[in-house]
């Protein structure tokens, strides 16, 4: 086999894998886990409501959450919500938080590692700088 074939076939070959484990992990439906994260060195109240595409809410919580070190978390004090949801990859969520009751969040998440063996991370922190506020994060893919 000449050269030329043989990076033909294995091309075709190496696309028509991908393409079954991409459709594989399409259609594949995983847990969404929360986490919520005090760094700072103030007990903080946070009520939390997440929503899905279709505007359903699958996540609807207040919080009292103690200051940063009180927990045995290096880093700050963390509260998990582990698979409050399933979903699929690329699916979407809107979370709105209220920090201690007067400050207002919104943020935008989409699901991007759902596999059957590893969840996606929705995470809020109570961060301090010049005042205190929220700060949103998720989980990335290996």
């Amino acid at each position: 086999m000449d050269r030329r074939r043989f990076l033909t076939a294995t091309g075709v070959a190496g696309i028509g894998c991908l393409g079954g484990c991409l459709s594989t992990r399409l259609d594949a439906s995983g847990a969404v886990d929360f986490e919520l994260w005090n760094k700072t060195e103030k007990m903080h109240s946070v009520d939390v409501t997440i929503r899905d595409a279709d505007d359903e809410t699958v996540l609807n919580q207040s919080y009292e959450i103690e200051q940063a070190g009180s927990g045995s978390t290096p880093g700050g004090t963390v509260i998990n919500e582990t698979g409050f949801t399933q979903a699929t990859p690329d699916e979407q969520f809107v979370a709105v938080a209220l920090l201690n009751r007067d400050q207002r969040y919104e943020h935008r998440y989409q699901a991007t590692c759902i596999t059957e063996d590893t969840d996606d991370v929705f995470i809020i922190e109570i961060e301090s700088g010049r005042e205190t506020s929220l700060g949103f994060d998720q989980s990335l893919c290996d």
